[in-house]
């Protein structure tokens, strides 16, 4: 298959009398042609059609929801898990255990659960999945390396440049897991989101353990504002519920965990920090910022 992309401004997404739907987004036009094509036919990308052609299979709404239903069993007991690593204040009435960044992680999966049994592939989602070879499979892994976060080469003058192999890889796994659904795609969005809320509140319990340990009271209550502000905050909503919001999805978890692991401050820690950060960096641009983090925690150290 090869495709033709142009950047174009903000256009919408057309679908014609046929039922055919012509792939658009706000950053590239996609428009998925196929080899075996004839002349003459129509180039307009047909989502029915194109699955029969790959061998794609959409997942029967009964077990779609079947299947997400038992993720989301298997998510609560990974969080369950984790109670191990509550964190213990020395309160008025003693040693209490809270786990907060559990509940919360919880709290925000439930939230935004609707997503996942009413979300479909919609604006740049069509484009990024439903027009991208890479993750229908028709190219080998190692050329997600090579190509754009949209299919395209990125030596082609067409190119959006975003490197994010991690994001594309992670919804190439998706598509083999759950195939053409967008339900699946959803569920794991705020799967992962849930765990990015997880992590951040654990790194909220980290600082205040570390700048306020004279008031152990304290530092829960800001570590749980934090957590609790963070896990409901409306701005999360676009990137969880528009799936090519994966990258941003991923590059936040591996931000974070990245500074969980440098902020431990030993020699094997800081190593993974740097690990996360390369990660952080493959699932979108704006990754590597987390170094300039880390160096303006050193920097506070010293003072």
């Amino acid at each position: 298959a090869a495709m033709v992309a142009s950047r174009e401004a903000t256009t919408p997404v057309h679908s014609n009398n046929d039922g055919s739907l012509l792939v658009a987004s706000s950053s590239v036009f996609v428009e998925p042609v196929d080899s075996a094509t004839e002349e003459g036919t129509s180039p307009n990308f047909n989502v029915s059609s194109h699955r029969e052609e790959r061998g794609d299979t959409t997942i029967a709404p009964e077990s779609s929801k079947c299947g997400c239903w038992t993720l989301a069993a298997i998510t609560s007991v990974f969080f369950a898990l984790t109670k191990r690593s509550c964190h213990k204040f020395k309160t008025m009435a003693g040693s209490i255990n809270y786990d907060i960044p559990y509940t919360c992680a919880i709290v925000t999966f439930v939230i935004h659960s609707s997503i996942i049994f009413s979300g479909e592939f919609v604006w740049d989602d069509r484009a990024a999945i439903l027009g991208n070879p890479d993750v229908l499979g028709h190219r080998g892994i190692g050329q997600l390396f090579s190509n754009d976060f949209w299919g395209q080469q990125m030596s082609s003058s067409d190119s959006h440049k975003s490197f994010r192999p991690l994001a594309v890889l992670s919804f190439l796994i998706s598509r083999i897991v759950y195939g053409i659904n967008a339900r699946g795609f959803h569920f794991d969005n705020v799967f992962l989101h849930a765990l990015v809320v997880y992590f951040y509140s654990k790194f909220c319990f980290r600082l205040t353990e570390t700048y306020l340990a004279r008031d152990p009271k304290q530092a829960w209550h800001v570590a749980a504002a934090a957590s609790v502000f963070y896990s409901v905050h409306p701005v999360h909503v676009e990137p969880v519920c528009s799936i090519v919001g994966r990258s941003d999805i991923l590059c936040g978890l591996f931000f974070i965990v990245g500074l969980l692991c440098y902020t431990t401050s030993t020699i094997k820690t800081e190593a993974l920090g740097f690990v996360a950060g390369v990660l952080s960096t493959m699932s979108k641009e704006l990754g590597v910022t987390v170094y300039g983090v880390f160096a303006v925690n050193d920097l506070i150290k010293m003072v």
